[in-house]
């Protein structure tokens, strides 16, 4: 009988969950027998996103092995393109739009609008898709620096990404619906890759093919919660609700498009995660998408976890995922899921028994290059008070992991599903796996 190997790393079982929950959504996965039947015309492909080369691949070896030929556009990250035979590649900009979102934007929008009724599109959306492709919506006055300016300050102020997509679902030239209606009276179909919390397919990339009632008004509501005061902004979006502004598309007036399909999201990857825990006879639970401000999120999952060292439980794993944001105050490399980390180590029970990994699913958090960081006995937890209020007002808690030896950075990954975060709470010590 063979001896057992040694015992894995609780980080070693924590990024080796990382990868099986990313492996559930693969494109090459979550895409097969979801794409529609090729048009009797033409048939034109756009992605969108952090995942969108790895979405148009799928199209291009299943179409190519049927003979039917496609034109193609892909937005894809700075730095994220690569060379395809016949596809237009551009880079846009994240997580601010840019010059080369308006590229974008131009790029998709003259692939798509001399489609007629014999033809279909077909868009593969996936997250980052509302800032890659982003210019001014036409009727606006605003400027393309203008729309950065207002999304650059949602963000700052830690809007909910709900309400920064309702924004740019009204300002953006592609967004709300607007791309269907370019590419009108083609058929239009979707498939998602979703990246927000809910799988609204209307939010996800803001929606470019998805009509939807009452923007607007949500809009404007998301302005003034976040106290971002642009009266160009706020001049458009009134027009809109009068009906003086051309605005998002409204429900009913795209019929060409198809029911949306979001074909993988976090609840995926979490449940892949679940499996490969399961496997190694480790018990999980699923505490459902976390929202909210990252640095309170943190201290409340926290405070959680001491509650069930409290009572006993474990060994087990706390799975979640959702989306936490951050009111910017400084100009650091912390990102939301590093500041969770970092709130979360320094508020649990000294030497508590836990070890965890925080991480977005698409590898970059923030502006550090990172995805996140492990939480582990002996390490944020034990870094001194002061320097780490210091780098936290400096919103550079990527300082802080670095110091402690706890940044994870797998690199872009090529999906995004929102952030993940596996706790792993043992009171006996030993983490065996």
């Amino acid at each position: 009988m063979p001896r057992p190997g040694p015992t894995p790393a609780p980080r070693d079982v924590l990024r080796a969950t990382f990868d099986a929950a990313l492996a559930a959504v693969d494109p090459a996965v979550v895409l097969e027998g979801r794409l529609p039947a090729p048009p009797p015309g033409r048939l034109a492909v756009v992605a969108l996103g952090k995942g969108a080369l790895g979405m148009l691949d799928v199209a291009l070896r299943a179409y190519e092995a049927d003979g039917v030929p496609l034109a193609a556009v892909a937005v894809v990250p700075p730095g994220g393109a690569e060379p395809r035979a016949g596809v237009t590649v551009v880079e846009g900009d994240h997580p601010v739009p840019g010059a080369g979102s308006a590229r974008a934007a131009d790029a998709v929008a003259d692939l798509a609008t001399p489609l007629g009724p014999d033809d279909a599109l077909l868009v593969l959306v996936s997250g980052g898709g509302s800032s890659l492709v982003a210019a001014p919506a036409d009727g606006t006055d605003l400027a393309p620096e203008g729309l950065a300016d207002v999304v650059d300050a949602l963000l700052r102020a830690g809007a909910d990404v709900a309400d920064v997509n309702a924004v740019r679902r009204c300002l953006g030239r592609l967004a709300g619906g607007r791309l269907a209606r370019l590419a009108h009276p083609a058929r239009v179909h979707t498939r998602i890759v979703s990246d927000v919390v809910g799988d609204d397919p209307a939010l996800i990339a803001s929606g470019p093919t998805v009509a939807r009632d009452g923007d607007p008004a949500r809009a404007l509501a998301a302005l003034a919660g976040a106290g971002v005061d642009r009266p160009d902004v706020v001049r458009a979006l009134r027009g809109m609700e009068a009906g003086s502004v051309p605005g998002p598309a409204a429900v009913g007036t795209v019929p060409n498009a198809t029911p949306p399909e979001v074909v993988a999201s976090g609840r995926h990857a979490l449940a892949a995660a679940a499996r490969a825990l399961a496997a190694r006879g480790l018990a999980t639970e699923m505490v459902g998408e976390v929202t909210g401000d990252a640095r309170e999120a943190g201290r409340a999952a926290a405070h959680d976890v001491a509650a069930r060292l409290a009572r006993g439980e474990g060994p087990l794993v706390l799975l979640a995922g959702g989306e936490v944001t951050v009111h910017v105050r400084g100009g650091g490399r912390g990102g939301p899921s590093s500041t969770f980390a970092v709130a979360f180590a320094r508020a649990l029970p000294p030497e508590a028994p836990v070890v965890a990994l925080v991480a977005d699913s698409d590898g970059v958090d923030g502006v550090g290059g990172h995805a996140g960081a492990f939480v582990e006995p002996g390490g944020l937890a034990d870094l001194p008070d002061a320097q780490v209020a210091a780098w936290d007002a400096a919103d550079d808690t990527l300082a802080a992991c670095e110091a402690a030896g706890a940044v994870f950075a797998p690199g872009p990954t090529g999906v995004n599903v929102n952030d993940l975060r596996f706790v792993w709470l043992d009171p006996t010590g030993r983490f065996d796996a």
